[in-house]
């Protein structure tokens, strides 16, 4: 309270940090500063009581509800991520059969492939954050994670499932004979209201085209499911992963996606001026989310469905939504969204899962 108050009287204006600071931030200290008073019994020092002790409305106290919407309209928000263009499309197609086998520009393409269908966060194929000794963040083990402590927060290739064209199982071994759809787990989610929600995509038509060949869901999981098979194989890592130059198996992470998706935009636009050159440090991972976004919206769908295959909660998507520069064209669009034209009597969006029968192998 007394550091919301000083922001008020602009004291902590006279601070030498120059760091913008963060809404959130502040209000999860001041959530962390109040547990020492509720994990004591006493009342939540963040809010107003009666003369009964009873808590006066759902908000902060006067002082916080003016202290937040000060911060919030004058801190600097983060510019746009952009999407992704026709033309880092078409050459990542092309350039993806001269890459070096389980390469990093090889796994980094594949990664950028299917967060343009799932419209995922880096976390759910990156490694995340990681502490000393692990090679991938891990979830916590807690009375709340129960039997998926310790396991990967990135997808796992038990969280990947190939189907015929009549909805049966098959092994990865066959399935780029057989498979006609591949589903995907999504265990853990940002916000936590679609935990362990299950999306399923249709193999793309016109298997001749080489943009179907490279950007078709089922056969992009078929390289990324081979790849970590042929390099890991323990069920237990996250399924994105790759051989570095050491030789060593390495699972990606969300800074080496930054920086291919940036040579990307680099070698397809290389006349400095371009607007993507000048606005290089808005290429990051969540151009993936926005892409995948806008394909939507582009083909037409409908607000629910939208928030349904992407996994969204609300229509907070729509702060995504972006000028007119998404340059795919209406073919491409077409090839894409008929992924999404999959069969959602396999597709779930339940709030807890079940523990598959495998051996945990940790670092």
């Amino acid at each position: 309270m007394a550091y919301a108050l000083s922001i008020l009287s602009g004291e902590a204006a006279l601070s030498s940090s120059t760091k913008t600071l963060s809404a959130k931030s502040v209000e999860n200290y001041l959530y962390a500063a109040a547990r020492l008073s509720t994990d004591a019994y006493f009342p939540d020092p963040r809010y107003a009581y009666d003369i009964h002790g009873n808590r006066i409305g759902c908000k902060w106290f006067k002082q916080l509800d003016i202290f937040f919407d000060t911060i919030k309209k004058w801190t600097r928000s983060r510019t746009e991520a952009l999407p992704l263009t026709n033309e880092m499309i078409l050459y990542l197609v092309a350039t993806y059969p001269s890459l070096p086998a389980d390469s990093l520009e090889q796994c980094c393409t594949d990664a950028v492939i299917l967060g343009c269908f799932t419209g995922g966060r880096c976390s759910e194929y990156c490694k995340g954050k990681t502490t000393k000794g692990q090679a991938f963040g891990r979830v916590p083990v807690s009375m709340f994670t129960g039997t998926f402590g310790h396991w990967p927060i990135a997808i796992t290739p038990h969280d990947m499932k190939f189907y015929s064209a009549d909805l049966t199982l098959v092994p990865a071994s066959i399935a780029h004979v057989t498979g006609a759809f591949v589903l995907l787990r999504f265990r853990f989610d940002k916000g936590g209201s679609k935990n362990f929600s299950e999306r399923m995509y249709r193999r793309l038509p016109a298997p001749t085209s080489p943009l179907a060949r490279t950007f078709c869901p089922l056969l992009t999981c078929l390289r990324i499911y081979t790849r970590w098979a042929r390099l890991s194989g323990d069920p237990l890592t996250p399924v994105v992963c790759y051989r570095n130059k050491r030789g060593k198996v390495t699972y990606l992470a969300d800074k080496s996606l930054t920086e291919f998706l940036r040579s990307t935009v680099i070698a397809v636009y290389p006349d400095p001026s371009h607007m993507y050159r000048l606005r290089i440090k808005d290429i990051r991972t969540h151009c993936l989310r926005v892409t995948a976004l806008l394909l939507l919206i582009r083909a037409g769908y409908s607000d629910p469905v939208i928030e349904h295959k992407l996994r969204w909660a609300s229509q907070a998507w729509k702060v995504y939504m972006r000028e007119d520069l998404f340059a795919l064209s209406d073919a491409t669009i077409r090839l894409f969204t008929s992924a999404f034209t999959a069969p959602s009597t396999l597709e779930s969006t339940a709030t807890t899962g079940t523990l598959d029968n495998v051996t945990d192998t940790r670092d």
